[in-house]
């Protein structure tokens, strides 16, 4: 049987005109584990370059010699091949950060820059383009899905309370979601008998109880609106189970069979303002959806983002002009507070843009589809790039880092970006809370047709009270001698919704000082056709 071949190497084009800068970018994407995919060094050579090799992404200086600029460049990359940019530039004026901002970058490094810097930039650019392309790709299935059902469906918590109602259901009954929601369903979904009239038990409640479905005979039920319309209606009542079995509520799906003939014009109405409800509620998303997005990118990624930029810069001003190089040692300790203070607001205008960044992403998550972009990867390659591009970080911590392979690392199908981040977010947290003269130590095997991975670091051991709670969102262990301050709350949790749906899990162990965290995840991800 062949084995699979290695993934090839994540292409990226660096368009700058200084010959100096653009060997740096490409000795820093070699060192990163990215294929650089050439230089352009101008605006029109760029587009071409994209046409041929057809990158991942684009290093994009904004000043160009020639008659296009970057921008424009990258305007027309968007439009033409929808490739994400990421622009790379001595300039933060004004006038230059909204042209570009127009043009929907997908980052923006300010010369001079730190390979790490570098590294973050790209990645979240690529995570942030194949979020949008799965978050398109979920609207339209939705939008298609949602054309082709005629069924109401209802949907309870364990109380019998309703949770959910689609448009059809919205028609049939009368009720909006806005206001069924929390109410009981046997105000929402009132039925009676067909031939006395008399009012039928709430079909939910039987369900919860026995936790089996059941069905609604069609030719004695009949359903009574908010709105005292009629419907001779058949059901069916089924459970709602979580992954350990336990009933989490029931969902109700239900049809209008009254007789064609007598009921041809109801039921074309009720078509009608389901379709109507349809598009208003589909609407009604993707503006939040908007709303959200530009509420984070505009009104807290970029000004944060602009004042670490300016903090630098201080910094850099300052420097230049003597500024540190006072001759008495009163002074020398005063200017050594300012320079501390400056250090101080750079790192937590950084830390705060991470935690705007993972809130993003988390909840972005939270609404869309699990539809992956799966590859074949070849760990016994991928993982040692990973682990090395770590290596500085854990040499400035004092910290040893090893990586254990099995003889023969086996390959996996998979969803490239969320592994990566997976990998990435753990050893953060690793060199993170790892003690000065501490080991971390990464490990990767195939345990039951499965492929386990494993970061542990010694020194450091969490409460076992503290346990289950570490991947709840803003959860920060109160533990100081544990974890040192500058988390966001929300890395772990945000792994866990990323391991779950790639179809795995994710445990931890911590006992005498020793913490490990334990990633399992199928060999072969199936592919739905």
């Amino acid at each position: 049987m062949q084995q699979p071949e290695a993934i090839t190497k994540i292409p990226i084009l660096v368009v700058e005109d200084q010959s100096i800068i653009a060997a740096d970018l490409t000795d820093c994407l070699e060192n990163l584990g990215y294929e650089p995919a050439g230089v352009a060094v101008s605006g029109e050579e760029a587009i071409q370059k994209v046409a041929e090799t057809h990158p991942a992404l684009v290093l994009m200086d904004i000043r160009l010699k020639g008659a296009m600029d970057g921008v424009e460049a990258a305007a027309q990359i968007w439009t033409q091949f929808q490739i994400p940019v990421v622009y790379t530039t001595g300039y933060s004026d004004p006038n230059t950060l909204a042209r570009a901002k127009v043009t929907g970058s997908f980052g923006y490094i300010l010369k001079p820059f730190e390979e790490r810097e570098l590294h973050i930039a790209i990645e979240t650019a690529l995570q942030r383009h194949q979020l949008e392309r799965n978050l398109r790709a979920s609207q339209e299935w939705f939008a298609t899905t949602l054309g082709s059902i005629g069924d109401a469906v209802i949907a309870t918590d364990t109380q019998g309370l309703v949770r959910f109602l689609n448009p059809m259901a919205e028609a049939m009954t009368g009720w909006s979601q806005a206001e069924a929601l929390g109410t009981d369903l046997s105000k929402v979904f009132q039925i009676t008998d067909e031939t006395t009239g008399a009012f039928l038990q709430n079909p939910a409640l039987a369900v919860l109880h026995k936790g089996i479905a059941t069905s609604l005979a069609q030719e004695q039920v009949v359903l009574i609106s908010r709105d005292s319309l009629k419907f001779l209606v058949s059901a069916n009542v089924a459970p709602i189970r979580n992954p350990q079995g336990s009933i989490t509520g029931v969902v109700l799906v239900f049809q209008d069979v009254t007789d064609r003939q007598s009921g041809s014009n109801r039921l074309a109405l009720v078509r009608t303002k389901w379709l109507e409800a349809q598009m208003a509620e589909l609407q009604r998303l993707n503006q939040l959806k908007e709303d959200f997005l530009n509420a984070v990118s505009s009104e807290l990624r970029a000004p944060l983002t602009n004042i670490r930029v300016a903090t630098q810069l201080l910094e850099l001003t300052l420097d230049r002009a003597g500024f540190w190089h006072s001759q008495t040692p009163e002074a020398k300790l005063e200017f050594e507070r300012v320079r501390q203070y400056l250090q101080i607001l750079n790192s937590e205008c950084k830390r705060e843009i991470g935690f705007v960044n993972d809130l993003l992403e988390v909840t972005q998550l939270d609404l869309e589809e699990d539809i992956l972009q799966l590859d074949v990867i070849s760990l016994g390659t991928w993982l040692p790039e990973i682990v090395r591009s770590f290596q500085a970080q854990a040499r400035t911590g004092r910290q040893h880092l090893r990586l254990h392979l099995p003889a023969q690392p086996p390959s996996l199908v998979c969803d490239l970006i969320s592994l990566r981040r997976i990998v990435t977010e753990l050893l953060n947290n690793a060199c993170r809370y790892t003690p000065p003269g501490e080991t971390i130590t990464v490990t990767a095997q195939v345990l039951n047709g499965q492929l386990e991975l494993q970061v542990s670091n010694s020194g450091v051991e969490i409460a076992t009270q503290e346990l289950p709670h570490l991947f709840e969102k803003f959860y920060r262990s109160p533990n100081t001698t544990a974890y040192k301050p500058g988390g966001t709350g929300l890395g772990l949790a945000l792994i866990q919704k990323l391991i779950a749906r790639l179809g795995g899990s994710i445990q931890v162990e911590s006992a005498d000082r020793q913490t490990r965290f334990i990633v399992t995840l199928p060999l072969r991800n199936s592919i739905s056709n």
